[in-house]
């Protein structure tokens, strides 16, 4: 009877063992899924916040998501969209990772106008954009348009009248 229950003991302690294995080795193996999916719910929430105007929530919910993934090009977006909006200074890091995550003529163009209305002069960031835009193509209207703003700002009327 004592032999008995012995043996029986290390079945039960046996089975325990493997079936609290089972669950941290599925746990473990489904967190990035999770992670996933909490990022994306953040963001689905900034959104929502942002469109009733709640921008308190919604710059929380952005912070969740960029917590999660420093990289999401969505977040990001919205993250530099508000501090522009907010007339930050930290708009023009948020165009520049924007722009390194996603490098299209029109993130460039936004970059640009941004560095152009937040810059003090010589315009250094705004002066490179808009030097590789006009490499991209001299005939986008975007890039005579903030050429011109910049021969503007720099008091160059000729350059601004030949770019408009």
């Amino acid at each position: 009877m004592i032999a008995g229950a012995g043996s029986r003991r290390w079945w039960i302690t046996g089975l325990v063992t493997i079936g609290v294995l089972f669950v941290a080795v599925t746990g473990w193996k489904l967190r990035p899924e999770y992670q996933h999916y909490k990022e994306q719910r953040a963001l689905r929430l900034a959104q929502e916040f942002f469109a009733k105007g709640d921008y308190r929530s919604g710059l929380l919910s952005l912070r969740q998501t960029l917590a999660l993934n420093p990289d999401n090009a969505t977040a990001v977006t919205l993250m530099a969209d508000f501090t522009a909006q907010a007339q930050s200074p930290a708009a023009l890091g948020w165009w520049q990772r924007v722009v390194a995550l996603m490098p299209t003529p029109e993130n460039k163009s936004l970059l640009a106008a941004v560095a152009l209305r937040l810059e003090p002069p010589p315009f250094p960031i705004a002066t490179e954009t808009i030097q590789g835009l006009a490499a991209a193509g001299a005939s986008n209207v975007s890039y005579h348009l903030l050429a011109s703003q910049m021969a503007l700002k720099s008091n160059d009327g000729d350059t601004a009248e030949f770019h408009l």
